[in-house]
């Protein structure tokens, strides 16, 4: 299995967003910058088709200074492809390589109008729910060479990564402000535990300032 790296940005209280689903930014500049230099190291980034729809993003890595980069793996986890056609992510698959991972539930014809888009679509099991399975899907990643996986997914990603065992570490962007409210979305969705006994256990690494953030590095314990 690849060396998966969830990483997660959220408030001082653990949101990710707002009740409206307002997440830009968050994190400060700085952050951002040490988002794009860890993208740089690793082989792969995943984020579900969740935040596709939401934050439209490139997953690409932008550095100032001119150096040119190796852009990683976009993964986009998309049980039913629901992604756009004119998602950002589609538009420039031509430019950087991207891999949708899907179910056997997802329509033929919006496979085959990804492929001719660039995007190569990978169909892996789904769990009774019909999501997409992530350990297989790490597994078929590390089979192609791919080492390492930067996570930049939403709640239900985390929640499922979490879920299946595949995170070797931990990231958490913390900014110094409060967004508050029981409909605003936190770090880590699913259903979580009922007893705080039963709570996953995480071993701090390190505690450090990203310009007004706090970033703590953990990993499951």
């Amino acid at each position: 299995l690849p060396f998966v790296t969830l990483k997660a940005a959220g408030s001082m209280d653990g949101k990710v967003a707002t009740r409206s689903g307002d997440s830009r930014w968050i994190s400060s500049e700085a952050s951002r910058r040490y988002v794009h230099r860890v993208r740089a190291a690793v082989d792969a980034v995943m984020v579900g088709s969740g935040t596709v729809g939401r934050d439209d993003p490139l997953l690409n890595v932008r550095l100032a200074g001119g150096k040119k980069f190796r852009h990683p793996l976009r993964v986009i986890v998309d049980s039913r492809l629901s992604i756009s056609l004119r998602s950002r992510i589609v538009k420039t698959a031509a430019d950087f390589p991207t891999l949708v991972a899907t179910t056997r539930s997802a329509p033929p014809a919006k496979m085959t109008r990804l492929k001719k888009a660039g995007v190569e679509v990978l169909v892996v099991p789904g769990d009774p729910e019909g999501r997409v399975r992530l350990r297989p899907l790490a597994r078929e990643l590390g089979r192609r060479g791919v080492l390492s996986i930067l996570l930049e997914g939403g709640p239900t990603l985390n929640a499922s990564a979490l879920d299946e065992k595949i995170v070797d570490r931990i990231l958490l962007f913390l900014a110094p402000k409060i967004i508050g409210g029981k409909e605003a979305p936190g770090m880590i969705g699913g259903r979580g535990v009922l007893r705080v006994k039963d709570a996953r256990r995480v071993e701090i690494l390190k505690i450090r300032r990203m310009g007004p953030d706090l970033v703590v590095e953990g990993k499951p314990a």
